[in-house]
Parts: C-alpha cells; sequence; structure tokens
C-alpha cells in the first residue's frame, strides 16, 4: 500500500493510495489527510510530520478497510484488529480474577477472530501468506495477550538491544541515534507492527534525509541488525527481517564522498601555518599514504629517521591485520619530522591533537570548521581520508608495482600474491620507490 508524505504550501498532509481492488468498491483512488499535532495543529516542520506519518498513514488504512467491509455488505459492528486486542487484554483480566475459564476465552476470541475475518473477506483457514498482515498480527498479539504470553513493544526491544550491546562508546552512541530516530518516527508501537511495509516507508524517509548514501546505508544496516537479534531471541516481528536487503535501495556516493584532491584543494594548505594541526596531518597523510586515525596516534617512538621507516601498529590493533605495517618516509618529509620529534605533544603523541570522549584523536572538527568558514561545501570541501587516495594515484602514476604499492597503503594483497609473496618486504625497496613519487606540493617546516 503506498503512502506519501507532501508538503503543500506550509503544512503537511499523508496521501494514501488505494489499491485498485479495493478502489473500485468503495470509489475513491486516493485518501488524504492534513496532519496534525497533540493539540490539533497543522504541522509545518518535516521533522515532526515524519514522525506521525506513520500512525496518520495506519489510520487512513483502517479507514479504508472500513469502508470496504460496508461495500460489501459486511456487519459494521464486526470487530476491527484495534478492537481484537481490547477484549484479548480485557479476556485474559477476567481468566487471571476467575470469572472465566480458559477455554471459554479463547472461544470468544476466536468467535471474535471470524468476524473480523469475515468482514474483510478473508477466509480464516487461508494459507498464513494470503491472510492481510494487519489481521495476521492482530491475531497472534490477541492469542499472546489471551494466554498471558509477553507482548513486546518496539521501545522495550530496543532498550534490552542497546543494554546486551558490548562494542566501542562511538559505536554504541551510533546505533541508540539511529534506533532512536526510528522509534521517534514510528510513535509507540508493539513490535509486531514492525513490517517490510513499515521498513520500506521508512527506508524512503532514510533516502530524502540529506545524509550521505554511505550513511544512510550504515542506518539500514544497524536497523537489519536489530529486527535480526529480535528473531533470535524470540521476539517475533510482523515480518521476517523487515529490513533486509533494504539498504540495495541507497545508490551512489554522495556528494560528500573522499576523491583525490585537486591541485586547488592542496593550495588551500598554503594559508595554513605549518604548526598547525590542520597543516601537519593532511600533509603526513598526502607523503605517507596512511589512514587518519594512524596518523593521529603515531608516537615519538614509531618514528626512525635512521632507518627512514615509521611503525604503523607494531602490536597490532589496527583496521585489518594488514594494517600492521612499516611505512617508508619520504625524504622531503624528513625535516619536518625532526621538527616533530624535538617538539612532540605533552601527552605522549607525535601530534598535538585534543581527543574526543572515546579516545580518538583527530582535526575533523577544527577541518569542518575550517572548510565551512571558506564556504568549501559538498564536492568542493575536501575530505582528509581523499589524501590517501591522493598518495594511491602518485604510485600509480609512478608505475609502482601493485604489491609493493599494497603493502605501503595497508592492503592486504588478494589471489595467488596472498598465498605466495612474503609478508616481509626489503624497507630499501620500498624507501627506493616512494623516492620516486613527485608530490605537487613542498614540505614547510614551522619555524
Amino acid at each position: 500500500m503506498a503512502a506519501q508524505l507532501i508538503k503543500r504550501g506550509n503544512t503537511f498532509h499523508a496521501k494514501f493510495n488505494v489499491p485498485t481492488r479495493q478502489a473500485n468498491l468503495i470509489g475513491r483512488r486516493q485518501v488524504w489527510r492534513a496532519l496534525r499535532d497533540e493539540n490539533g495543529k497543522s504541522v509545518t516542520s518535516k521533522v515532526e510530520a515524519e514522525r506521525i506519518f506513520h500512525r496518520t498513514v495506519a489510520d487512513m488504512i483502517e479507514e479504508v478497510e472500513d469502508a470496504v467491509s460496508r461495500a460489501l455488505g459486511a456487519d459494521p459492528t464486526a470487530p476491527t484488529p484495534r478492537s481484537i486486542l481490547e477484549t484479548a487484554a480485557g479476556l485474559h483480566q477476567q481468566v487471571q480474577a476467575g470469572e472465566l475459564d480458559e477455554d471459554s476465552a479463547a472461544e470468544i476470541l476466536h468467535d471474535h477472530m471470524e468476524r473480523m475475518a469475515a468482514a474483510r473477506g478473508v477466509d480464516g483457514d487461508a494459507p498464513l501468506g494470503d491472510i492481510p498482515g494487519d489481521i495476521r498480527r492482530a491475531t497472534q498479539t490477541a492469542t499472546a495477550r489471551l494466554t498471558g504470553t509477553k507482548v513486546y513493544t518496539l521501545e522495550e526491544s530496543i532498550t534490552d538491544y542497546l543494554r546486551d550491546l558490548e562494542v566501542a562508546p562511538r559505536t554504541l552512541r551510533l546505533r541508540t541515534k539511529t534506533l532512536g530516530d526510528f522509534l521517534k518516527w514510528t510513535g509507540p508501537i508493539l513490535l509486531s507492527d514492525v513490517t517490510r511495509d513499515l521498513a520500506g516507508r521508512y527506508v524512503s524517509v532514510i533516502r530524502n534525509d540529506g545524509r550521505a548514501p554511505t550513511t544512510q546505508r550504515q542506518a539500514i544496516r544497524i536497523l537489519a541488525t536489530f529486527t535480526r537479534w529480535c528473531d533470535l531471541v524470540g521476539r517475533p516481528l510482523g515480518d521476517f527481517e523487515p529490513f533486509r536487503a533494504q539498504a540495495g535501495r541507497i545508490k551512489g556516493q554522495g556528494p560528500n564522498a573522499s576523491r583525490p584532491w585537486t591541485s586547488d584543494q592542496l593550495a588551500l594548505l598554503e594559508e595554513l601555518d605549518p604548526g598547525d594541526v590542520r597543516y601537519l596531518v593532511p600533509v603526513l597523510l598526502l607523503y605517507t599514504g596512511c589512514r587518519r586515525e594512524e596518523v593521529c596516534r603515531l608516537r615519538p617512538e614509531n618514528v626512525d629517521l635512521e632507518e627512514r621507516s615509521i611503525a604503523i601498529y607494531p602490536d597490532g590493533g589496527g583496521k585489518t591485520a594488514s594494517a600492521s605495517r612499516t611505512v617508508p618516509i619520504h625524504r622531503d618529509l624528513l625535516p619536518l619530522l625532526k621538527y616533530l620529534l624535538e617538539h612532540p605533544a605533552e601527552d605522549g603523541f607525535l601530534l598535538p591533537l585534543k581527543p574526543d570522549p572515546d579516545g580518538h584523536r583527530g582535526p575533523s572538527v577544527r577541518w569542518l570548521e575550517w572548510c565551512t568558514a571558506r564556504k568549501l561545501t559538498g564536492r568542493d570541501r575536501p575530505q582528509l581520508h581523499g589524501l590517501r587516495k591522493s598518495f594511491a594515484d602518485l604510485c600509480e602514476q609512478s608505475d609502482m608495482p601493485d604489491n609493493v604499492r599494497k603493502r605501503i597503503l595497508g592492503h592486504s594483497l588478494k589471489g595467488m600474491d596472498g598465498v605466495y609473496l612474503s609478508k616481509r618486504y626489503p624497507l630499501e625497496r620500498l624507501i627506493e620507490a616512494v623516492d620516486k613519487l613527485e608530490f605537487p606540493m613542498e614540505v614547510r617546516v614551522p619555524s
């Protein structure tokens, strides 16, 4: 069932396209509803509109189904999915109080379910896949309520999932925010209300939220992981893994994907003082091909000017097994590294960077502020990771052997190269290969 969030003037509306079979019965192709908040005021904020959109569409669907039931001549007093749940809860209380035995309560509930199915023209004995999702979920949830089986809410399940996670603080914050945004959009619903239809509508919201496609895909995968956890611990959803394969709907890299720097972007570094970390980090990234976190976590003992080498993750713990490696130092970088060794940071690292609450070191915030001040946004804003790609481009232009380039960048050797070639490679050969690179900018040393 197709539903859309549409803005008319300054207010938002929900548009529901009635399926052809139902439209022929009730004589309406579309149903529109102005979105209003709890105080009855028209919604003018897109964030607020997305939050109540799902609940509004659910009411519209129920309105259409009631109209279909009337068109079919069904009993107007027949139970609805919503009333079935209320009936089940009431029957359970009567059983608990001893006013009704379990068999009688089950018989009453079964009678209500049959009347509900008949009003919708549904055969109660039909295969599960042929029964409309709202009737199937109402039947399953009502049965659970009658028997006293635990009925989980989405909010409760998200809380339990996050509590059981054993991940880094940054990862936990990301998952908490992603799942919190989903819960804010759906509102207080049962876990059994999370269906593929609901997931599809939420993915459409994600696609239009302005974030980079990679970030959007990451959010969908977090949701998919959560729903998979629900299935594993025995908490049934409306459909099996509703977010499965939904990330494939997000295409492209987006305007802010990292790309090799242009000569104009490299020229921007000339504006910065050579002692500024916003200059030091990009230069080290360009001349070594290291990842940002590898440069930011360098310690003086990792740098050997005599050997002309930098030890990256000598004790392991990098992004991959290949991240632990020895990087050769380009001859033009030696004076800057000598200065840094003579003026190390007070916290024992090579660069004076302020760590974030998770202990990660980097100039990301200051770099972003600097770019924003110069109105560098979208494709015009250079990404620090793009300097690693610039290094890879320079390696290709100098005809550096592929296996040498991968060793310097910390990439794993694929195929037979990974089987037959030695993990160790002469440092002299790496230095020789790096010295052939001609960088498009000179290294400045603080005075």
